[in-house]
């Protein structure tokens, strides 16, 4: 693993979906990556949690017998929801962190014990650097994007800082890997300490369309954008 990275395995005993690379069956992971907003307006959670189980659903369709496998950075919002729809179908997930003290220091001390549970849940867990900050949150995501074949990327379509999903997007569309952008009618984001001090300008519909090149490299056909307009 590149950027010096280390990781820890989690006990996989009884996990479905088998290992980085297979599965008991033998047909290989579809593995699914996904940034997205950390504050979600009140009701918008239900929303993107919906939205996620449909995508999830259709994915697991399309994708035949090949297990699905979750890549997340496990940030609040978005992340988490997605986590929790990857365990509620069964399947299993890995987990990159900034760092090993992301948990002290980026999670609300409400939101630590779902942290920390789904923590317990994740397949493996690794790290892209030693201190969280802008450099380890961009490297983060950089290594979801290593290995996944397809993102899911919850996202109102504004751009954002260093390692944000508007970013993750971007270099996803540059490597040529699949990308749906999941943000269902009537989600709204909620102000965060970081979108106080953010001045991201949307780029709307049009600018989201070509900011995200549709392709089939994750081998299952081309995935639609869903959008609120």
């Amino acid at each position: 693993m590149r950027g010096g990275a280390s990781t820890r395995s989690a006990d996989t005993s009884g996990a479905v979906g088998g290992t980085a690379s297979g599965s008991a069956s033998g047909h290989r992971e579809l593995r699914i990556g996904v940034p997205g907003h950390i504050g979600l307006a009140a009701g918008s959670d239900r929303l993107v949690r919906l939205a996620l189980r449909a995508a999830l659903r259709e994915v697991h369709r399309q994708a035949g017998r090949r297990p699905i496998h979750g890549l997340t950075c496990l940030a609040e919002g978005a992340d988490q929801l997605f986590a929790e729809e990857i365990v509620a179908v069964g399947a299993t997930f890995d987990v990159v962190l900034p760092a090993p003290d992301y948990r002290s220091r980026c999670i609300r001390p409400v939101r630590r014990p779902a942290f920390d549970d789904l923590l317990s849940h994740a397949r493996s867990v690794s790290y892209a650097g030693t201190v969280s900050g802008s450099r380890t949150y961009a490297e983060a995501g950089r290594l979801v994007l290593d290995r996944c074949d397809l993102l899911f990327a919850v996202w109102d379509g504004t751009e954002g800082g260093v390692g944000g999903t508007a970013e993750m997007v971007a270099e996803a569309n540059r490597r040529g890997i699949s990308v749906r952008v999941i943000w269902p009618p009537g989600a709204a984001r909620g102000e965060t300490a970081a979108s106080r001090r953010s001045s991201g300008r949307p780029v709307g519909r049009g600018s989201r369309q070509r900011y995200v090149e549709q392709r089939t490299t994750a081998g299952i056909g081309p995935l639609q954008i869903v959008d609120a307009a």
